[in-house]
């Protein structure tokens, strides 16, 4: 039996183009499997939103809405 949990993991601030700021949330997939030799924690996959929002992950420190297109940068120490 296997279980997915998604949780916070973390945020970043970035800024658009005009000095605008933004936070970015991280989101992580962590999968639970329930096995005869025991139970095993994977981490999944990492979903960047910002104010509930896609974003997409150009390169580190660049990212982009999915809707709109808008274009942010970060040179926050946590930004993914």
């Amino acid at each position: 039996m296997s279980q997915r949990e998604r949780h916070h993991v973390g945020s970043f601030q970035a800024k658009d183009e005009a000095g605008n700021k933004y936070t970015i949330d991280v989101f992580q997939d962590f999968i639970t499997t329930r096995t005869s030799s025991g139970t095993h924690r994977v981490a999944g996959t990492k979903e960047l939103k910002c104010n509930g929002e896609d974003v997409n992950r150009d390169a580190k420190g660049k990212y982009q809405f999915v809707i709109g297109g808008k274009k942010l940068t970060s040179d926050d120490p946590s930004a993914e």
